[in-house]
Formats: C-alpha cells, structure tokens, sequence
C-alpha cells in the first residue's frame, strides 16, 4: 500500500507533540503561562488528530482489501497489542518495580485487557477503569480498538451506501451514543459519541481519492458535526456547571469542536495545499518526522510511564528530558521495528 507522506508526517508531529506536552509540564521545564508554555498545552487535541487519522488509513484499508472478519481482527489485534504489550511492560517496572505502587485490582486488568481502561475525569460511572499502571495515554486507545470492531460491521453492512448515506449512518450512531449516555454514563456510549469524528477521517480518504471535489458530502459532513456539537451541548453543557475544560462534560465538546477545526484544515491542505506544493518539497520538509512515524504510536504509548521514573530522579530537568527521550526511542523501536514486524511476518 503505498504511503501518503503528508499523514505520516503528520502522525508523527501529533505523536512528538503528545511527548512533549507531558514531559515539559511534568519536568517543570516550560514557565507557567509563557508562550510555549500554552503552545503546548492542548495535548487532547494531538490525540484528535491520532482518531481522525486512523479512521483515514482504515477506510483506505477497507477500501482496498477484501477483508474478513477473522483477517481483519488479526490485523488489528497485532498492531494494536503488539505495542501495548511492550508498553505495559515498562509501565509494570515503572509503576511496580521503581516506583513501589500496589498492583492493580482484577477488574483494572480484566477491562485493560480487554481495551476498556478510560479517565476518571470523563465520568464514565462504574463502566470503566484508569489505565493499567497509570499509563495515561492508554485511555485512547479503548476508543481506537472499539472504532476498528465498529467500523468493519459499518462499513460491510454499509458498502454499497453513497458517502452521504454512510456520513448519516455515523452520525445516528453518535447520536444513539449521545442519548444512551445522558441516561447511564457508560463506556460504550462514550464510544459511541466518539465515532462519528473518527469516521470523519475515512470520509477525508474518499475526498482526498475522488476525482471531483465531493463538495456535497463535505458540507454533510460539517451538518453533522455542527449538528452532534449542538445537541451535546443541549444535553450536556446547558445544565452544567462549569468545572474545567478537561473534565466531563466539557472536554468530549472540546473534542469535537477540535475535530470539526482539523476537519477543515485537513480538507483545505487534501485538496489545495498539498497539490501546490511538489511532493520532493514536502518529503524534504517533513523528513525528520517521515523517519520516525513508523514508531510513532509506540513513541506516545510507550513515554509516560518512563517520564514518571524521571520525575522521581533528582537530576537536571533537561537531562531527564533527554534521558525519556532516548529511552522512549528505543523501546518504540523494539516495539515497532522489531516485535511487531516480526508478528506481522509470523501471523499475517
């Protein structure tokens, strides 16, 4: 399958970014309310922009296999807990071995297990769990495992749908997941609420593959954005009193006006920009973070738990940074380069 170098480029940027948003706070590196100090603060919004990528490059899958279930589970399965494997690893020696925490309950490992471990912050009731070993940004993907199991059922039921058909089926289901969650906060319906912006990224597939501009089911989509926004927002946000932006209800609105504003940008750089610019330039440009996408999911779900060792050593600030920084490296290397290719050529 050959590569878009504009999204891998881009699925690194937002991986070094989540990096950098942890470990500059954590360190205390950055002044309080500076400049780069707020530059680097909208972490959740990186995360955004892991979801709308990821439903791009697994509709453009769909797109062009012929996948069955079994295949397509194992697909994901390998390159989903391939990483997470070695992630918990070094999350277990950070949080157990070094930093002497208790061992998680057997619910926190059952629902890790089993791609259901979320925030706290985002109210979830008794439907979910912290992410095992306090690795925080796990909590994503939950999201990207049930979006994967979603979607194939979506996209087979759905296949001979038009484009708007499919935008209005995502949509009803985001709806449902809306509705379902005012009357119990759960897991799933978090899930649900969440797929309709992750879908959002395999409609940017089909616009960036159609011959003509799709400008109809570009506007649908954007509807069904400002749509599902509105009646969040009437259901949740109205009632509510405001607590902070990055706890219930406001920040499943916070993610979504973010990937309504990416979903613009991404449109105009698709169908505009990246038709401007040569493709040598782009590769050029954006080489540093070309070479390292390929390790880039395992840079962001690998960093916080070695980040936390750090922050425990009473050594320069910077030095810690550059210390996570390395060790972070080779461990998404082992994961990425080695393990998971290797799984791929043994199972796939």
């Amino acid at each position: 399958m050959k590569k878009n170098y504009n999204l891998e480029a881009l699925r690194a940027i937002a991986a070094i970014y989540v990096f950098f948003h942890h470990t500059l706070y954590n360190f205390e590196i950055l002044e309080k309310g500076s400049i780069l100090w707020r530059l680097f603060s909208f972490g959740q919004e990186a995360v955004i922009i892991f979801f709308l990528l990821s439903g791009y490059v697994i509709t453009l899958s769909m797109d062009k296999n012929n996948y069955t279930f079994k295949t397509y589970f194992k697909h994901r399965f390998l390159r989903i807990y391939s990483v997470v494997f070695i992630a918990y690893i070094v999350s277990f020696v950070s949080y157990i071995l070094i930093l002497k925490n208790p061992f998680p309950e057997f619910k926190t490992i059952i629902f890790n297990l089993f791609m259901l471990q979320d925030k706290v912050s985002f109210n979830l009731g008794n439907f979910a769990v912290e992410p095992i070993f306090n690795n925080q940004p796990l909590w994503s993907l939950t999201y990207e495992w049930w979006f994967y199991m979603i979607f194939f059922i979506h996209f087979k039921l759905a296949i001979n749908f038009s484009i708007n058909k499919n935008i209005i089926l995502a949509f009803v289901i985001s709806l449902i997941g809306m509705i379902s969650y005012y009357f119990i906060p759960n897991q799933f319906s978090s899930i649900l609420i969440y797929y309709y912006m992750w879908f959002s990224g395999g409609v940017l597939y089909y616009i960036y593959k159609g011959e003509n501009m799709l400008k109809k089911e570009m506007f649908l989509l954007l509807v069904g954005f400002t749509g599902l926004i509105l009646f969040y927002s009437l259901l949740f946000i109205i009632k509510s009193e405001y607590v902070a932006s990055v706890v219930f209800p406001y920040i499943k609105l916070r993610h979504y006006i973010s990937a309504l504003l990416f979903i613009l940008i991404l449109f105009v750089f698709f169908k505009y920009i990246c038709y401007i610019l040569e493709k040598n330039f782009i590769e050029k440009t954006l080489m540093i973070f070309i070479k390292i996408a390929p390790i880039s999911f395992s840079i962001y779900a690998i960093h916080y738990p070695i980040m936390e060792v750090f922050e425990t050593i009473e050594i320069n600030k910077m030095l810690k940074l550059i210390l996570t920084l390395i060790l972070t490296l080779i461990f998404a290397y082992l994961a990425e380069v080695k393990l998971y290719k290797y799984l791929r050529r043994r199972f796939l």
